[in-house]
């Protein structure tokens, strides 16, 4: 095997042992919502779930209206598209088998999701364009969000887990295979959202922005 592709495969598995650290803590009699388990190209809003792009965690947001699994061997996409074929960014992919996948120099974990931010040209600079996974509360209640995020690849970006686009939740800068773990619980309204954003970063480019990230809500009580 190829030096790079072991080292990334190495570090990928890591990732697939780490998140066990959160997920005892579900309560499986209670409804619960899983970004990756729930993923689908079906339609887009998904039932609870949106996948879309924003130029700022408050909004607005815009949906993705591009999707594919004839890109990537054994993945599915949601993204902007950039006019030609299999080329967009933002992107939300998800790994469609049971095998951690290294495409260049990243690799992704069937337990997490994959994200990129874009980059889009404004006037006469480029402005970040945030890729974003929504979640929208089907009912009201109090709910157990806990979750993973991790850099795939060599670039740096950050995660804002934003309430309602005006209440940040939690912010985190995001590193080359060091998981940042986060566990809440909120009390929300049905139609209230969640977003997940990832963009930029401190290098502010979209240059190795690979991203993965996982998440569970789980209704505690219901009001």
């Amino acid at each position: 095997m190829n030096p790079l592709k072991m080292l990334l495969l190495t570090g990928a598995l890591l990732l697939l042992v780490l998140p066990a650290a959160f997920a005892g803590a579900r309560n499986s009699s209670n409804p619960d919502y899983d970004v990756v388990r729930d993923f689908s190209l079906a339609s887009n809003p998904n039932g609870t779930w949106s996948y879309g792009w924003a130029y700022s965690t408050k909004g607005p947001f815009n949906l993705y209206t591009w999707s594919a699994d004839n890109c990537d061997a054994g993945m599915s996409y949601w993204g902007y598209y950039l006019g030609t074929p299999c080329s967009a960014l933002p992107t939300v992919g998800h790994n469609d088998t049971d095998q951690t996948l290294c495409y260049s120099t990243w690799c992704l974990p069937p337990n997490y999701l994959g994200m990129h931010d874009g980059w889009i040209m404004q006037g006469d600079k480029y402005v970040d364009q945030l890729s974003i996974v929504r979640w929208t509360a089907p009912s009201s209640g109090t709910f157990l969000l806990q979750g993973a995020v991790v850099g795939l690849d060599y670039g740096g970006t950050d995660l804002h887990v934003v309430v309602n686009s005006s209440m940040i939740l939690f912010y985190t800068q995001v590193t080359y295979h060091t998981p940042v773990y986060f566990r809440h619980s909120l009390r929300l309204n049905a139609g209230d959202t969640v977003d997940f954003a990832v963009g930029w970063g401190a290098n502010q480019t979209i240059y190795g922005d690979a991203t993965g990230i996982q998440f569970n809500l789980t209704l505690e009580d219901a009001k």
